[in-house]
């Protein structure tokens, strides 16, 4: 009798001794294996001498636009999408505390009141008790400990995720904001045709009053000033939907949000040279997939080690007596103490279905994982062609412009020669109004190329600058 006190611990002594062979975060699946080229297929755009700048977290400020940076502040606080983020990282971030939980032991105190009636064991009557039981399950394969590990996974994919969105908002506002600008530009190089044509048109109604030009000459002039007021109004209502698309992503009422006109874009600058490996470091994408792998490795292992067996230390200790004084009391004390091995044996196949289930959850998170990278890449290589050719673009729509406007001037002073028809005014001034919105529009299409670019060389949010604000919605819960 005196060795059954140590035989009942061996059990639990042989699985200690086996700890050794718990699961531990194994290496990255072959699947996340891709071919990284040294460089990008299409090379940056060159602006000859002009200074390369250099890219932080606060990209946008290379514009030097104070407007702009007091809306992404606005954005980084209010954005009611970013806002939702933040709480899912929250909640992530309470689940990893959940789950650690889980390695610890628990204690309780119950109390209890029960009225039992017994011809075998205890007289019946009214029991009182108070207990205080005590369990511990240690993580011996290591189960636990990949859930904790899948927890932490799936909260750094959130602030990942987080990350991205910002990121995509942030791109997303200042695409929204320079496309108003540059719509803003176009209005403004309207207004000053629509000046051009009105005084055209005085000129061609005086001629047509001293009987030099026909009555076509007046009305072709009256035709292409108000087709030149139509297309103002027109670009007036798109502006007016990007500042409300401007006010919704800043979390404001459209009905009450203004921003000034200013018809000002900055120059487009050079960026700096993006490395493909440097890419896989920098986006939030790609490291938020790189944690769902991770997560979904961590639920693999903790599947895996379901198929173990567990142990439990329980203890008791607690007071029962018919009677509240004198509850508290060494004679009605009782208590228990023992450890609890157990081994599923049949189950119907559930611990096989979540072992099948979770291998299926890593393979999806691995080829998500690669088609996050290829994507990527895709957006990288889309813009960088973008800037490059939008460039040599402006350069040959620079030459169209000043051709244009040469080829206005010239049928001016022939047809108040008299040698061509008003028909031809009309289609150099359409010529020349075309040439530089073309111009605008190409310059506005790179801006939002180069904007897709900063998001990529972005480096990462500072956590000691802005974030969302919380809405504390359960305080009145």
């Amino acid at each position: 009798m005196k060795y059954s006190r140590h035989l009942l611990y061996l059990p639990v002594s042989a699985l200690v001794a086996t700890a050794a062979c718990s699961w531990r975060m194994p290496e990255r699946p072959f699947g996340m294996q891709m071919q990284v080229p040294d460089k990008f297929a299409q090379p940056r755009a060159s602006e000859g001498a002009t200074k390369t700048p250099t890219v932080g977290a606060r990209w946008w400020q290379l514009l030097e636009d104070p407007v702009l940076d007091d809306l992404q502040n606005q954005l980084a606080l209010e954005s009611p999408n970013l806002i939702a983020l933040a709480a899912i990282v929250d909640q992530a971030k309470a689940a990893v505390g959940l789950a650690q939980s889980s390695l610890w032991p628990t204690l309780n105190a119950n109390t209890s009141v029960v009225r039992s009636q017994s011809y075998l064991t205890a007289p019946s009557g009214t029991y009182i008790s108070e207990s205080f039981p005590f369990t511990w399950t240690p993580d011996i394969w290591g189960a636990l400990d990949a859930q904790v590990i899948s927890a932490k996974a799936q909260q750094r994919g959130s602030e990942e995720n987080l990350a991205m969105a910002r990121l995509t908002a942030q791109a997303t506002l200042m695409q929204t904001y320079l496309t108003m600008r540059n719509v803003e530009r176009e209005q403004e190089a309207l207004l000053s045709a629509e000046r051009t044509y009105a005084k055209a048109l005085e000129i061609t109604q005086h001629r047509y009053n001293s009987g030099v030009a026909a009555s076509t000459d007046v009305a072709l002039a009256k035709l292409q000033l108000s087709n030149s007021k139509a297309q103002r109004i027109d670009l007036g209502v798109q502006r007016a939907q990007l500042q409300h698309a401007i006010a919704a992503l800043i979390g404001k009422n459209p009905s009450t949000f203004f921003l000034e006109p200013t018809a000002k874009i900055a120059a487009p600058v050079t960026l700096p040279e993006l490395l493909p490996g440097e890419l896989l470091k920098r986006r939030p994408d790609i490291r938020a997939a790189t944690s769902a792998v991770e997560a979904a490795q961590g639920s693999l292992g903790a599947a895996k080690m379901a198929f173990f067996p567990t142990v439990t230390f329980s203890s008791s200790l607690g007071y029962r007596s018919t009677q509240l004084p004198g509850l508290i009391g060494s004679r009605n004390a009782y208590w228990s103490l023992g450890p609890t091995l157990s081994l599923p044996l049949l189950d119907g196949g559930q611990r096989q279905a979540n072992k099948r289930s979770a291998e299926a959850g890593l393979d999806q998170a691995v080829a998500n994982y690669r088609q996050v990278v290829i994507t990527a890449f895709q957006e990288v290589e889309d813009n960088l062609v973008a800037t490059v050719l939008l460039q040599e673009e402006g350069v040959v729509l620079l030459e169209a412009l000043d051709a244009a406007k040469k080829n206005l001037a010239a049928t001016q002073q022939q047809y108040l020669a008299g040698t061509v028809g008003y028909l031809n005014v009309t289609s150099a001034q359409t010529s020349e109004l075309q040439a530089e919105r073309a111009l605008m529009d190409m310059e506005n299409r790179r801006w939002l190329a180069i904007t897709q670019l900063l998001k990529n060389l972005a480096g990462e949010w500072d956590l000691a600058q802005i974030q969302p604000k919380a809405l504390n919605s359960s305080a009145n819960q």
